[in-house]
């Protein structure tokens, strides 16, 4: 015990944080990639993520049915990840 945190964990945390972004890279560098975007999360999310939104090469929205009780505004979504640098100036 090192101030009250188990050692003999870190490493293994560690560890795993690395094997997991590992596997995104990878993930990130296969032939064809899907995201979803759930309403809820927002249409900034591509802003907030440029990186999954620029690797991916289908995107898929889902929880549209709960459209009218999200800001969530389709066009400003498209916009933010066909121009990400100019949507982010404008907002």
């Amino acid at each position: 015990m090192n101030n009250g945190i188990d050692t003999r964990y870190t490493q293994d945390r560690e560890l795993s944080w690395l094997r997991f972004n590992e596997r995104v890279l990878a993930e990130a560098k296969d032939e064809k990639n899907a995201m979803i975007l759930s309403v809820p999360e927002g249409h900034d999310k591509p802003l907030k993520y440029p990186l999954m939104f620029e690797t991916c090469d289908v995107l898929i929205i889902n929880k549209i049915d709960t459209l009218s009780y999200f800001n969530f505004d389709m066009d400003r979504v498209t916009e933010f990840i066909i121009c990400p640098k100019t949507a982010q100036k404008n907002t």
